[in-house]
Parts: C-alpha cells; structure tokens; sequence
C-alpha cells in the first residue's frame, strides 16, 4: 500500500510540475503574442507612413509633370510664333528684292 501512495504521490507531484510547465509556457506565450502584436503595430505604422510618402511624392510628380506639360504647350507656341515672324519677314525681305530691281529699271 504504501508502494501505491508513493506512486500517487509521484503522479501527483508530476501532474503540478505540468501545470507549473504549463503555467509558465501561457505567461511566455502571452508575452511572445504582445512583443509580436507590438511588433506588429510598429511594422504596421511603418508601412503607413511610408505609403503616405509613396503617394505625397506621386502627387508632387504629378504636379511636376503638369507645370513641364504647361511649360511644353507654351514653348511650342513661342516656337510657332516665331516661326510666323521669320517666315513674315523672309516675305518682306523677298518682296524688297523683286521690287528693288524694279526701281531701279524705271
């Protein structure tokens, strides 16, 4: 009998050391799950701030890409202008010369 109460006594001593074990592995557990879900937070607010970047630096390409789109259309007004002008007085100068020799002959 007293070889069956030690035996009791064995299983019941192992039986409190597994729930110390598991006692021990839930305050791990949640403390690993806190670090992590902290972690998490952190990566999390990261990726946030970093996509607000991505997309405040995609409006500012936009915007650029709109002033030099303005700055293209008004370049190649100035351009055909100026051709305008060149061609105008290319005309003058041509017509001076035809009628320069006609001055002459009278």
């Amino acid at each position: 009998m007293d070889e069956y109460k030690s035996i009791l006594d064995a299983i019941a001593t192992q039986r409190d050391e597994l729930k110390a074990k598991e006692e021990n592995l839930r305050t791990r557990t949640d403390l690993l799950e806190k670090k992590t879900s902290g972690n998490s937070r952190c990566f999390q607010a990261e990726l946030d701030k970093e996509r607000n970047l991505i997309r405040t630096e995609g409006r500012r390409l936009d915007q650029l890409r709109d002033e030099l789109e303005k700055w293209r259309i008004e370049l190649m007004d100035k351009r055909e202008r100026l051709e305008e002008e060149v061609k105008e007085g290319v005309a003058i100068v041509a017509r001076e010369r035809l009628e320069s020799p006609r001055q002459r002959r009278q």
